[in-house]
């Protein structure tokens, strides 16, 4: 077996002349990697003779494979690329000169091991969001931890962020010392599964984070289209609230809306589709009121509170 890096002489080199054979000498195994190699070799021709070579091999002497190099003079090569790892390997060299109307064979059989790779260290990625909740339209930061399970060395090449809830690819980052962060603002009003995904390389495994759940909330926006005029003491007052979404959310709120006088609560009022909660009342004292009102959101829409206003009962 021929080891890296070691040349192998399979006969001196002489002259050709009249029918002495050809010869094949300082055969040599280079570059071996885990799939790939090269195999180098002179023979005795002279310069100006193109000598056709073919290099088979394979894991028996069956071989299976070959490559070919038709070049002029003593220096010849060939690059073997698709090669399984860990894996011995025969191989045979043919080459044939022809000089003044004669053949001149020659043949040289040997073999090569690829390299084992090193064994593949298991990883483990963290990942984190701030801010959770965010609103729709907000930029998220993600941050991104990997380690590398019992190994003091730190884990390179790169990051993918999936929401896993649209099955959409976020981005791609890449990692600096095991660390790595990504920034995104457009999730849509709702909770999206986020992963990170560490490809892995030659010498780290894959590995995927936990989910981290992101809320995304629309912000909602509680304004008061009209204002009750002045009411007698006894008469019924009709409190109007609207919420509204800001943009880039949409959708329509949904759930209650609380009306309060200063700190004391009144009571409550649905909203409907048009985005409108409203709550009347007919026992307010004398005097002037302020009046509010607190739309306490839910698991799309954010809360949002009233400027107050003043209202006079006579």
């Amino acid at each position: 077996m021929i080891l890296p890096g070691v040349s192998v002489l399979a006969s001196g080199p002489v002259n050709i002349s009249g029918k002495v054979s050809l010869n094949i000498y300082n055969v040599l195994v280079k570059n071996i990697t885990t799939n790939s190699t090269i195999i180098s070799w002179d023979n005795n021709s002279p310069d100006n003779i193109m000598v056709a070579s073919q290099v088979s091999y394979g894991v028996t002497t069956i071989y299976g494979n070959s490559v070919t190099d038709s070049s002029l003079g003593v220096h010849h090569s060939v690059n073997i690329s698709g090669l399984l790892s860990g894996t011995v390997y025969d191989y045979q060299i043919q080459s044939t000169a022809n000089i003044g109307g004669n053949a001149f064979p020659a043949t040289y059989l040997s073999s090569f091991k690829t390299l084992t790779p090193p064994p593949i260290t298991s990883s483990n990625i963290i990942l984190t969001s701030l801010p959770n909740s965010s609103y729709c339209g907000q930029t998220v930061y993600f941050g991104v931890a990997v380690l590398a399970s019992g190994s003091k060395t730190i884990p390179n090449g790169s990051v993918t962020f999936m929401d896993n809830t649209t099955n959409k690819v976020l981005g791609t980052s890449p990692l600096f010392f095991g660390l790595t962060g990504f920034s995104y603002n457009l999730l849509s009003v709702g909770n999206h599964n986020i992963t990170a995904v560490y490809v892995g390389n030659n010498n780290y495994a894959t590995s995927t984070s936990k989910v981290v759940i992101q809320e995304v909330l629309a912000k909602t926006v509680c304004t008061w289209p009209v204002k009750p005029n002045p009411c007698n003491f006894g008469q019924t007052c009709t409190f109007k609230i609207h919420i509204g979404v800001q943009s880039p959310g949409t959708g329509n709120p949904t759930g209650n809306v609380t009306f309060y006088d200063g700190g004391k609560t009144l009571g409550t009022g649905n909203l409907g589709a048009d985005g409108f909660a409203q709550f009347s009342i007919s026992s307010l004292s004398k005097g002037t009121h302020s009046i509010t009102a607190v739309y306490g959101g839910n698991d799309n829409f954010d809360g949002c509170n009233s400027g107050a206003f003043s209202q006079v009962i006579k």
